[in-house]
Formats: structure tokens, C-alpha cells, sequence
């Protein structure tokens, strides 16, 4: 297969090389991606997100805080992460070249 593949890739011309890497690729991808997937992260999102509508009938003042307390821990944690990101210095091995 490998003497096939060296055989084509010597006639063909660029372009079409390419092509050939996105079908590879796009098939790939359409097989090791599961497509609900994004529908259980909704469900899981509203099962989040329901008790919470249901505790601020109740207790709309203490909902509001913890709302805005787990948003300000959200925000100093994202922003610790792109400081620390940004001071130190990032050693990556090269990926190899294809």
C-alpha cells in the first residue's frame, strides 16, 4: 500500500495532495466524533441551571450572591491562567514536520 500511496503522491500534483489530506482527515474526524454530544452538554447544562431558577423563587437575594461569587472566582481564575501563561516562558518540543 505504501509503494501505491509513494506512486501516487510522485504524479499527482499539489493540489490535489491536498485534497486528499482533508478526506483523510474529514473522514477521521467523522469517525471518532460522536455528534449528541453537544445535546448532552445542554442537559447537563439545565440540569445545572434548574435548581438554581427554582432556589431564586425562594431566595432571590442569596442566588444573586453566590451567582456573582462564582462569577468573580470564574474571572480571577481566567485571568490567573493568562497572567501565568503570559510571565512564564513555554518550552515545547517541535512537532515534527509532515
Amino acid at each position: 500500500m505504501s509503494l501505491k500511496r509513494s506512486r501516487i503522491a510522485a504524479e499527482t500534483p499539489r493540489r490535489l495532495k491536498e485534497v486528499l489530506v482533508f478526506t483523510l482527515l474529514r473522514r477521521y474526524w467523522s469517525e471518532m466524533v460522536s455528534y449528541d454530544g453537544g445535546m448532552s452538554l445542554l442537559l447537563m447544562d439545565g440540569l445545572l441551571l434548574v435548581p438554581l431558577i427554582m432556589a431564586a423563587f425562594f431566595y432571590p437575594i442569596q442566588v444573586l450572591i453566590g451567582v456573582g461569587a462564582a462569577l468573580l472566582v470564574a474571572i480571577a481564575a481566567y485571568e490567573c491562567v493568562a497572567l501565568w501563561r503570559k510571565h512564564h516562558d513555554h518550552t515545547h518540543i517541535p512537532h515534527a514536520r509532515v
